[in-house]
């Protein structure tokens, strides 16, 4: 209500000050003709002034509008630079991210380390707007292949707590240890090592691997009847463990600081030994 009362008022002194224009213009004229130069310029400035101010409202408008288009431009072009920005942000992350992926088959530095990292691209990719469903797509192959490098470190430890055990026995007959038990057991363990290695080692399972959740692709290095109800349980314990790492990894999209440290420390065969050590109190490495 009061901005329409004063905008009427606007127009109110608007038009009087225009009728005051042109009258003042006409009657300087005359004053002119008429020799009374002091009187005609007097009415020349009020006419002038009263110009003004009818007409500076309208070159401010323009004067605004003409800066507002400028501007809308200067956005339009912002906002395509943005996105050719965001374009080469996501070209550049998907390779960071495939780059960081791959580098843990050929050594390369730690999870945490390489995780800071792509944590930094990740704010990067924020600021620029990107959206989840782009990041999403960004780092679905690092996800991935932290899956496998999880159930890598899964196998490599069964396989060397059971090549271990296998040796054992297998010294204990040599020596004619009686309670090593029999041939047949040495022979029965050798077939289930061999079906086990057939089953989890292969070269298509990494492609399977893809397409399969952690649990389904953890259940296919089950050692089966190798190992006791006690061992079982216990490596149950390691493949739980593996399972709620990494489903928080695929949360995050990426290692979590728990996950990136629990790799870190159990990835090579050191950490394999650590982790037998620790769910069966057997070294594998220790003489005999």
């Amino acid at each position: 209500m009061t901005e329409n009362m004063l905008d009427r008022l606007r127009d109110v002194v608007l038009f009087v000050a225009g009728i005051i224009a042109v009258g003042s213009l006409i009657m300087a004229a005359f004053e002119g003709f008429n020799q009374r130069v002091a009187s005609a310029s007097f009415l020349g400035t009020l006419g002038v002034v009263c110009t003004f101010m009818v007409f500076m409202p309208k070159l401010e408008v323009f004067k605004v509008w003409g800066i507002e288009a400028r501007l809308n431009k200067t956005l339009d072009r912002a906002e395509e630079i943005l996105g050719k920005l965001q374009h080469l942000s996501v070209i550049s992350a998907k390779s960071t991210y495939m780059s960081y992926a791959w580098a843990n088959r050929i050594g390369s530095p730690s999870a945490k380390a390489k995780q800071a990292i792509l944590d930094d691209v990740d704010k990067q990719l924020t600021e620029l707007r990107v959206t989840e469903a782009e990041r999403k797509e960004i780092v679905a192959p690092y996800v991935a292949l932290i899956g496998w490098d999880f159930y890598q470190m899964y196998v490599r430890i069964i396989d060397r707590y059971m090549g271990a055990r296998y040796s054992d026995l297998a010294n204990q007959m040599s020596k004619g240890d009686p309670s090593s038990g029999s041939r047949a057991k040495l022979e029965r363990w050798a077939v289930l090592v061999g079906e086990w290695r057939a089953r989890t080692i292969r070269d298509d399972l990494f492609a399977k691997a893809q397409q399969l959740k952690i649990d389904d692709l953890l259940a296919v290095a089950e050692p089966g009847e190798f190992m006791s109800k006690e061992e079982s349980t216990a490596l149950h314990r390691l493949r739980d463990d593996i399972s709620r790492l990494f489903k928080d990894c695929e949360k995050k999209g990426g290692y979590t600081a728990e996950a990136a440290e629990y790799y870190d420390r159990y990835f090579d065969m050191a950490g394999w030994d650590k982790k037998i050590i620790e769910l069966f109190n057997y070294n594998p490495s220790a003489p005999r």
